[in-house]
């Protein structure tokens, strides 16, 4: 997948999280600033976490993220990954640690 779209993740992540829909759609939070359900507060961090993705892709157009096919077991394999201005790559993998990498190292982290 190169591309993550706000409104698809948001969907998918309440899907994967088991939140309630209504006929209007999903059931959002009401009342005060304080989460009544849990799961909407987990909500709100993955869906920050997306926010970001979608920055990323959005300031660099090359960025690959490979949420598809990379869990956290996949420690070493590459989640994202956009090219730096230097023509370095900044890789994050499937265990959520990072690096800045070659060109050629990119090519042996995605031949794995």
């Amino acid at each position: 997948m190169k591309y993550v779209y706000g409104d698809e993740q948001g969907e998918a992540l309440r899907t994967l999280m088991g939140m309630p829909r209504n006929a209007q759609g999903w059931v959002k939070p009401t009342g005060d600033i304080k989460w009544r359900d849990p799961k909407d507060g987990e909500f709100a961090y993955g869906s920050y976490g997306f926010s970001w993705l979608n920055t990323i892709q959005r300031d660099y157009p090359d960025c690959v993220y490979n949420g598809k096919t990379v869990t956290p077991k996949d420690a070493t394999k590459v989640l994202v990954r956009w090219q730096l201005d230097d023509g370095d790559y900044r890789v994050i993998f499937g265990d959520l640690s990072s690096a800045t990498v070659s060109p050629s190292r990119l090519r042996e982290l995605e031949a794995r």
